[in-house]
């Protein structure tokens, strides 16, 4: 257990996007962590109530400092890899509060880590891992302006910064492939996104019981 600041998360680069989204936070908060060490390969747990970290984040994420927002992070290996000679593979669990849920099986043999599947969900339960990332979200009132401000070079899967891109209210559009900008995330960012919105900001447009995906 200890203090971890915003810096040290951003250099932990084998916690995946969580390391990307501490560009966003500030401050420091207590920490706790549990090692263990199945065939000599480091499984970890770390819990947060990010007491004292902003999240300069868009809703439904952002937070400033004094809040409780409770962040769990487990790297463990996966069940296929628990046996002698079997590839090395490990599954990276993160969890924000009620808010946001992240699962990836990733390839770990190598120098980095490779993302195989995950899945992200914001609002709504996880469902299973599949071929890919997949991103699901089920929101209120989101600006998708605000998001794609973060991405690199503003690219997301799944939309475009056409406000004539996106399906129409009340009806369902189609997934897209993420564009090559997001190799920088390390495959962490969805490829295919499905989101409903009671309200959703566009391109300085409002669209309203939207459906994508």
């Amino acid at each position: 257990s200890g203090t971890a600041s915003a810096e040290g998360l951003r250099r932990a680069g084998e916690l995946g996007m969580v390391s990307r989204w501490a560009a966003r936070a500030s401050g420091q908060a207590p920490y706790r962590v549990v090692l263990t060490l199945p065939r000599g390969y480091p499984e970890v747990l770390v819990t947060s109530p990010l007491t004292g970290m902003a999240l300069d984040l868009p809703a439904p994420l952002g937070k400033p400092a004094e809040p409780a927002l409770p962040l769990r992070v487990q790297i463990s290996l996966a069940p296929e890899s628990r046996a002698a000679g079997a590839p090395l593979h490990d599954q990276l669990r993160v969890d924000l509060g009620n808010l946001l849920a992240a699962q990836y099986l990733r390839d770990v043999s190598g120098s980095e880590p490779r993302v195989l599947r995950g899945v992200v969900a914001m609002g709504t339960g996880l469902p299973e891992l599949a071929p890919g990332v997949r991103g699901v979200a089920d929101l209120g009132a989101v600006s998708a302006d605000a998001w794609l401000a973060l991405l690199p070079e503003g690219g997301v899967p799944g939309a475009s910064g056409d406000a004539n891109s996106p399906a129409a209210p009340g009806s369902t559009g189609t997934s897209a492939a993420a564009p090559a900008s997001t190799a920088a995330w390390g495959g962490y960012l969805p490829q295919t996104l499905e989101l409903r919105a009671q309200a959703l900001t566009l391109a300085s447009r409002r669209l309203t019981r939207l459906t994508l995906g």
